[in-house]
């Protein structure tokens, strides 16, 4: 389903749906199957069950979006897993890792499946599975979603018992699992939207032995531990979000150019989540609270524009400065996370003397309220006025 947000957070208040809290990251990688399965294993390729793309409608189910989606089934060992674009061992920052599926009440009781995602640790071995888990309940004949970071490869009977949610209407749902820094503990919010990008169950899992960055790094696998569910599940709009590297530019002034006033200033800083930055133009040095001229730093409120883009990451910068003839350094500085290095950037350029073009003479005329027609288009009016001019003082003299 298409959301509002690429990413959203914790239900606010119990008992009711909303659309909270995590800020909007940029897509690392996604399937949508409208082309093929890649990134998904299954025995075809030496692992277990299996992963096929069918047309929107097969079924009955339209797809989540676009017009094809894919259907996993398991075997009598497991069912298809997913790399996304390969194992992360280190922690930059907050992620987020989602995927739409198809759910049904009117499944067969003891049906469902467990679908795992996992973090890697920072000696790139497993660290923690976060596990959604759904199954048509024997007991209350409900369909069940609950979460943990366990599976036994079977549907669990004992949902009800948990944090849980029920699911009353078929319908594509999206299954996210928000992975956070928690004070320098890994904490993972599993959360469950319906297909207007509602927040209407979450379940938080968090481990004291987690701990940011010396332990926990970035992703590691989405996994259907087990599909019990005849003829499978349907899954679409399969993402993993926030991973991007942390990189920023300065793109003009170019460095040691020579520009007149104002003076364009532009740069762009890349990063996996909404940043402010801090800026100033300085006179003859780059040096900090030195020399400052404009900015939003020092006591200056110039004005700027500081664009996010959360699909690309990218925050674009911008402002208009008047400065008099000099030398200057624009610094550029974005705030950085905890764990992100600082990135400082300046460049230094000059300002060059404005040209001053004198009052023409009609100009002149006209300003002092000499009377006469067309003044303003007179052929020998048109010239700059000449201020070094000696007219007035030779004026009647003969050469001689």
């Amino acid at each position: 389903m298409k959301k509002a947000l690429s990413s959203l957070g914790l239900a606010a208040a119990v008992g009711l749906a909303a659309v909270t809290g995590v800020q909007a990251q940029p897509t690392t990688w996604h399937q949508g199957f409208e082309g093929d399965t890649s990134g998904w294993e299954d025995s075809t390729n030496g692992w277990y069950g299996s992963i096929e793309r069918v047309p929107s409608g097969e079924d009955g189910i339209t797809s989540s979006e676009g017009d094809y989606h894919a259907v996993v089934e398991e075997d009598a060992n497991s069912a298809p897993f997913s790399r996304f674009d390969g194992f992360r061992d280190e922690w930059s920052g907050d992620w987020t890792a989602e995927i739409d599926v198809y759910l049904d009440p009117a499944w067969d009781l003891g049906t469902g499946f467990d679908y795992s995602v996992a973090a890697t640790g920072t000696d790139g071995n497993h660290q923690r599975d976060f596990i959604f888990h759904v199954t048509k309940d024997s007991s209350t004949e409900e369909l069940l979603v609950a979460g943990s970071n366990n599976s036994n490869f079977a549907p669990r009977e004992d949902l009800e018992s948990l944090n849980h949610e029920v699911i009353s209407e078929a319908g594509w749902y999206t299954l996210q699992h928000v992975f956070r820094d928690d004070g320098g503990v890994l904490a993972v919010d599993l959360n469950l939207l319906d297909d207007g990008g509602n927040v209407i169950f979450t379940e938080t899992r968090s481990n004291a032995a987690d701990t940011i960055p010396a332990e926990v790094g970035g992703n590691r696998y989405s996994w259907f531990t087990f599909v019990n569910v005849p003829k499978g599940v349907a899954i679409d709009e399969h993402e993993l979000l926030g991973f991007v590297e942390r990189s920023a530019e300065i793109t003009a002034p170019e460095a040691d150019e020579v520009v007149s006033s104002p003076v364009d200033l532009s740069a762009y800083l890349i990063d996996n989540d909404e940043d402010d930055v801090s800026w100033a133009v300085r006179a003859g040095t780059c040096e900090v609270a030195t020399n400052t001229v404009a900015g939003n730093v020092d006591g200056f409120a110039s004005d700027y524009d500081w664009i996010y883009d959360p699909a690309t990451g990218q925050h674009d910068f911008t402002a208009e400065v008047a400065l008099a003839a000099g030398e200057y350094c624009f610094v550029f500085n974005p705030h950085e996370d905890q764990g992100e290095d600082e990135i400082r950037l300046t460049q230094t350029f000059s300002v060059e003397e404005e040209e001053t073009v004198g009052q023409t003479k009609a100009e002149i005329l006209m300003e002092r309220g000499v009377p006469g027609r067309g003044l303003e288009n007179a052929p020998g009016l048109q010239k700059p006025f000449n201020e070094n001019s000696q007219a007035a003082q030779n004026a009647g003299k003969k050469n001689r």
